[in-house]
């Protein structure tokens, strides 16, 4: 008999997507209003490189309790990374 796990509850993330990278500037600092209250939440703050293969980092600084800080993140996880697909970067910054 196959026994499976239950899946394991993924915290609450947002999605933001830059694209196309090619019009992009070298680097991202960019306040973020994630909750649509006109106040930013985040500030989120990356390296934009020409390499499509090179890796990739994030930061983000938090501007009130909604989100969580990420600290030169990669793809460390499900709900808080950045990575490159194609022409556009995805950056997933987790929600307390």
């Amino acid at each position: 008999m196959l026994k499976r796990a239950p899946l394991s509850p993924t915290a609450s993330f947002v999605q933001i997507v830059w694209k196309p990278v090619s019009a992009l500037p070298a680097a991202i600092s960019e306040p973020l209003d994630l909750d649509g209250d006109g106040r930013p939440d985040c500030v989120v703050s990356f390296q934009v490189p020409r390499d499509p293969k090179a890796k990739l980092r994030v930061t983000v600084k938090p501007l009130t309790p909604l989100v969580q800080a990420m600290n030169e993140v990669g793809k460390d996880s499900f709900s808080s990374l950045i990575a490159r697909v194609n022409d556009t970067i995805v950056v997933r910054v987790p929600l307390r």
